[in-house]
């Protein structure tokens, strides 16, 4: 958990709440600038980066926010 001081005092947000905050941001701004709904996403990470458990957090994330996301990881 994290913990964040907001207008309206100390608030707790656990990583899959912080993750589908940004996740639904890109989702607004791309449907924005392309004009049409994103339902899928595709994202490639780092296997340096990102431990297996932090892809579990992103697909969590994403289906919070009603986007079916396929991670993998890059190979250098």
């Amino acid at each position: 958990m994290f913990e964040v001081e907001t207008p309206d005092g100390k608030r707790q947000f656990s990583p899959v709440s912080i993750m589908s905050m940004f996740i639904m941001a890109l989702k607004k701004l791309a449907e924005r600038q392309c004009d049409f709904e994103i339902k899928k996403l595709f994202i490639q990470v780092s296997s340096q980066d990102y431990k297996p458990e932090q892809l579990g957090v992103i697909k969590n994330a994403a289906g919070v926010v009603g986007i079916d996301v396929e991670v993998e990881y890059m190979d250098f």
